[in-house]
């Protein structure tokens, strides 16, 4: 069960820390949308934002700066990613208080492949959160 929870904890920490960083990557690019007006045969575009119930308009000429393009495009792409880390901790904190969900099913699996002899017959589990089971379970002491 401590295994779990430290890889559970584990887990946490690296979304925390991914939080942060997708956080302090939005800090620095431009938020709005860019908006186009077309008075007469020309166009013309504005920076479009937000702040609080207002919505602000900043000219930008008859053409979009290619660097502000370039840094909402990014905005998009780190927003989208940060909704996913997001949901993903909501899971890891959900299953962190109840464990006896998670610890179940891995307890079945360990026991099945016990009794089956799948250990014998060459089975290994892999992936970074293994090292811990094969530590408690199987008394290895280092990591590869």
């Amino acid at each position: 069960m401590e295994i779990l929870k430290s890889v559970l904890e584990e887990n946490i920490s690296y979304y925390k820390n991914l939080e942060k960083e997708i956080s302090a990557q939005l800090i620095h690019l431009p938020k709005g949308s860019i908006k186009n007006r077309k008075i007469g045969k020309e166009d013309y575009y504005y920076l479009q934002q937000r702040n609080g119930d207002k919505v602000i308009q900043k000219y930008l000429g008859k053409s979009v700066p290619e660097d502000l393009l370039k840094g909402l495009e990014e905005r998009k792409i780190f927003e989208q990613e940060l909704k996913k880390v997001k949901a993903s901790l909501k899971i890891l904190r959900e299953k962190s208080s109840s464990s006896d969900i998670l610890l179940s099913p891995l307890k079945e699996l360990l026991y099945f492949l016990t009794k089956y002899g799948l250990w014998d017959e060459g089975l290994e589990i892999i992936g970074s959160w293994c090292f811990k089971i094969y530590q408690e379970y199987f008394g290895i002491e280092k990591f590869p």
